[in-house]
């Protein structure tokens, strides 16, 4: 059987990233996947595109934050400029 290449691939494409935890705190994941009525999996999944998701959005902000900064000084710069005598 010849190997056929997938010629439409998922738009979202997903990879294995293996994560090692302490014995005791993978009793706790357990636990709460249970309790949510989910997998273990599924949960630190949810858990790291949450914190990954935040992370980006105040790096956003920060960046935006930068700029404003560098705006708000480049304006009062140019009016100190202006002002100057025999400007």
């Amino acid at each position: 059987m010849d190997w056929v290449p997938h010629r439409n691939p998922p738009a979202d494409t997903t990879a294995v990233c293996s994560v090692r935890l302490p014995t005791d705190r993978i009793a706790e994941l357990r636990a709460l996947a249970d309790a949510r009525g989910t997998k273990p999996t599924t949960l630190l999944r949810a858990w790291a595109i949450e914190h990954l998701n935040t992370v980006t959005r105040l790096r956003d902000r920060d960046a935006e934050r930068w700029e404003r900064d560098l705006r708000d000084t480049t304006e009062h710069l140019q009016r100190l400029l202006d002002e100057r005598p025999g400007a």
